[in-house]
């Protein structure tokens, strides 16, 4: 299985704040220096944390999107925090 970073989390936050809810399958296509492993994976976990939210479409499509919940600025500060650690 492919190891995830922060930096990877961090990228999908960018991601997601600035073009909203998209498929997986975009957000494998603009997040093109991960693989698609490290993007399912850290999807995955993101979405098990509760700082992003997968929900599926009438087809086999998933629509990825920041929580509403989550406070942008606490989740940058956290994953800004992980990302220095390394």
């Amino acid at each position: 299985m492919a190891e995830t970073t922060p930096g990877i989390d961090l990228a999908i936050y960018r991601k997601l704040a600035g073009i909203g809810p998209c498929t997986f399958d975009e957000l494998v296509r603009r997040l093109s220096t991960y693989s698609w492993a490290q993007v399912f994976s850290a999807v995955d976990r993101l979405s098990r944390e509760g700082t992003i939210s997968v929900s599926r479409t009438r087809g086999v499509d998933y629509v990825i999107s920041n929580r509403a919940s989550s406070s942008h600025s606490q989740v940058f500060a956290r994953l800004r925090c992980q990302t220095a650690l390394f």
